[in-house]
């Protein structure tokens, strides 16, 4: 459980990281230990049906149940929540909007400027007299410029 998000008990997110199992398909190899644990379904006896599981972890693998998908939720819940009240506010505390760039400021780590059109930031911990060069790219099928302060603005 998380300490963090108390009220969500299969995930341990954001204070630690979760370990989920790697699903896999069903082949020829393992088909009679499907085939014996859904018999056991199918007849009601499900602690053996429980055993083969945790005697067979390849078995396990392959069945998606209540448990993993609510491990699942849980985890994609956190993940909203931290990134909601995580995420946000870091970025606004961490960025700061200076307005356009003054050769006799010094700017410091997380410092945004405007510079001949085009916004930047500063990340390096202080610089005074440099003229600020573009650092942050976004490759979407072609190379495009990100302007820094207006994605910033969307995110808080």
């Amino acid at each position: 459980m998380s300490d963090t998000y108390a009220d969500l008990t299969e995930t341990v997110f954001p204070d630690a990281i979760d370990i989920m199992v790697h699903m896999s398909d069903m082949n020829s190899a393992n088909k009679s230990l499907m085939d014996q644990y859904y018999a056991y379904i199918n007849a009601g006896n499900f602690t053996s049906a429980q055993q083969l599981l945790t005697d067979n972890p390849t078995l396990d693998a392959m069945i998606f149940n209540a448990a993993k998908f609510n491990k699942s939720i849980d985890m994609s819940i956190a993940q909203e929540r931290w990134l909601r009240d995580g995420i946000k506010p870091y970025m606004a505390n961490t960025f700061a909007n200076k307005g356009a760039y003054n050769s006799g400021t010094t700017y410091y780590q997380g410092n945004v400027v405007s510079y001949n059109g085009d916004d930047f930031i500063c990340n390096v911990s202080s610089s005074v007299g440099v003229s600020p060069l573009p650092i942050l790219q976004l490759l979407i099928g072609q190379l495009l410029r990100l302007r820094v302060f207006k994605a910033l603005a969307v995110l808080v």
